[in-house]
């Protein structure tokens, strides 16, 4: 059997996988807040589990508003409210209603992504 890899792809398990042996993580959220991601991997690698886990529960909001609508129009919404074009979303998926945008904003305020 090769060597090979695990990567997770669930972005509120990046630190526990990483602690249990992955390689790191394909992260939907790393559009939105690379910092963040980045962050979970870099302090994990550097011995700061401390800082890894801070930044993986400082991510956890913005997965967790993915259930606002389906994917990725949260992704892309994200992006166009932190002034980044990501066009609108392809049939069958539809744009966020007006209170899901704005429980989206407040997640992304309350992170200090957006003023």
């Amino acid at each position: 059997m090769g060597d090979f890899s695990v990567l997770m792809g669930r972005d509120t398990l990046i630190y526990g996988a990483l602690c249990y042996g992955a390689a790191g993580s394909i992260a939907a959220c790393a559009n939105v807040a690379l910092r963040l991601c980045v962050d979970i991997y870099e302090k994990f690698i550097e011995g700061d589990l401390k800082g890894s886990l801070k930044a993986q529960f400082a991510l956890a909001p913005l997965r967790i508003a993915f259930g606002l609508g389906t994917f990725p129009a949260v992704i892309k919404e994200s992006l166009d409210l932190l002034g980044i074009e990501a066009g609108p979303c392809i049939e069958p998926a539809g744009p966020l209603t007006s209170d899901e945008q704005a429980k989206l904003r407040k997640v992304l305020i309350d992170m200090g992504l957006l003023k």
